[in-house]
């Protein structure tokens, strides 16, 4: 049985009336009408550079499911273009789980002969002429400043990109921390060749990725546990990364804090609710009384799916064999 939660998010059925990408995404979903008259909108507000009426449309639109339909006519814009010739940017994720004693200094550099070789012996990579990687490892804060309208010029452009633009800097770590990086790459496509780059010979990588990480973050003063993700369009990249971290944080932070309460006698259980954008999960013990032993947030984006993230949480509260229980004004009754 799954999660009796609700979704948080709220949508307003007051919008801007005169938004065009509104008014065609209802259009079109009541019609069960194709996207092609909202991508062509869409892709003539980003060469207007009018990333304002963009996210206007997608954040105050009325449902979820005019929120996904603009999210997803967006995707197929930014990463399916038209011309012959245009660039495909992607990043690999990369979670890096670090416990250290004291602050520590990770380097956000790893070995780019490395990497590319190993892209190469696997065939992820195919063309030198093509496919490129960069071997920094860059933060989030670089991600999300990319506007659509900019993401949409570079993926114009049919030439070799510059992947080294981005500012990247050291890992900052004490205590334990969950942190999150891309290797960002690119691939040149063309009508008439094939770009060279097969992301699903990602799972051939295996241990020899990690084991290229852990020598490049290697720190005697640390623990460190990186955990490299499929690659994924740019586009989608701070989506993709944030949910990749917040799920390996809260496995993380909830096995350790469970492990601590069974060693202690103090038998823990789940107490849930879901509001303001956020879904908390609270660690109460047997002993305890006043207030939760821990409390995690999962903060919800706008793209989120939310009953697949409540699967995720279900499923990780059954492999510890915690009941749960909700606060009664933030969960679905059995009625709904």
């Amino acid at each position: 049985m799954s999660l009796m939660l609700k979704d948080p998010r709220k949508y307003s059925e007051v919008y801007p009336d005169a938004n065009l990408l509104i008014n065609q995404a209802i259009h079109d979903l009541s019609k069960n009408e194709n996207n092609d008259l909202i991508c062509a909108l869409i892709e003539d507000l980003l060469k207007q550079k009018q990333d304002q009426l963009l996210s206007v449309a997608y954040n105050l639109a009325p449902t979820q499911a005019i929120a996904d339909y603009i999210w997803g006519s967006l995707q197929k814009v930014l990463n399916s273009p038209k011309q012959d010739k245009f660039t495909k940017l992607f990043v690999l994720p990369i979670i890096i789980v670090v416990g250290s004693t004291k602050q520590i200094s990770l380097t956000e550099q790893i070995n780019h002969e490395a990497l590319e070789n190993l892209l190469y012996s696997k065939k992820i990579f195919n063309n030198p002429e093509t496919n490129k990687i960069s071997a920094a490892l860059v933060g989030l804060d670089e991600i999300v400043k990319i506007k659509p309208s900019k993401l949409f010029a570079w993926m114009s452009q049919s030439e070799v990109f510059d992947l080294n633009q981005f500012n990247h800097k050291a890992i900052i770590n004490i205590g334990e921390g969950v942190h999150l990086r891309f290797l960002l790459g690119m691939e040149l496509h063309s009508k008439d060749q094939n770009s060279g780059f097969v992301a699903a010979n990602f799972n051939q990588l295996g241990l020899e990725l990690l084991q290229l990480l852990n020598s490049t973050l290697k720190n005697d003063a640390a623990t460190i546990f990186p955990l490299p993700f499929p690659p994924c369009a740019l586009s989608e990249a701070a989506v993709i990364g944030e949910h990749h971290r917040q799920e390996i944080s809260i496995a993380l932070g909830l096995s350790n804090q469970v492990k601590k309460m069974r060693l202690e006698g103090n038998e823990p259980h789940i107490k849930l609710s879901s509001q303001k954008n956020n879904i908390q999960i609270e660690i109460w013990g047997s002993n305890d009384t006043s207030q939760a032993a821990e409390i995690m947030i999962w903060s919800l984006q706008r793209s989120d799916n939310f009953a697949q993230i409540c699967q995720i949480l279900e499923d990780l509260f059954n492999d510890m064999r915690l009941k749960i229980s909700y606060y009664e004004d933030y969960h679905e009754h059995d009625g709904h």
